[in-house]
């Protein structure tokens, strides 16, 4: 529970930190991007809660997270770059308070079980 309310929490005070003037574009924006999630769906199982998202569901690569992370340089993307990036290392804590591990070094990932539909 901690963990989906951090996922609320961070967000909203960086938004209010960062961007006072507009706190709530900001945080509506960064909000936005839990639907990085959606690729929990084509998971088998939906949801495990013994499962490291990152490097296991198909948004949640490594590669991916280098990616969302170079976003925050851009004015246009910083905040699509922000929430997503803030999505990841909550993930990643996530990841290492429940397994010990940062990223999921699963040999089946998401990218499986979409090629079995």
């Amino acid at each position: 529970m901690l963990h989906i309310t951090l996922h609320f929490l961070t967000p909203a005070i960086v938004a209010g930190l960062f961007f006072s003037a507009r706190w709530k574009y900001a945080y509506l924006i960064m909000m936005a991007t839990m639907l990085v999630d959606l690729d929990h769906l084509v998971a088998d199982p939906i949801y495990d809660a013994t499962r490291c998202s990152i490097g296991f569901h198909t948004l949640h690569q490594t590669w991916l997270v280098i990616f969302y992370f170079a976003l925050c340089f851009t004015p246009k993307t910083r905040l699509i770059g922000l929430g997503l990036t803030i999505h990841m290392c909550l993930d990643a804590l996530d990841c290492q308070a429940t397994n010990g591990v940062w990223v999921s070094l699963w040999a089946e990932s998401s990218f499986s079980s979409i090629a079995k539909l």
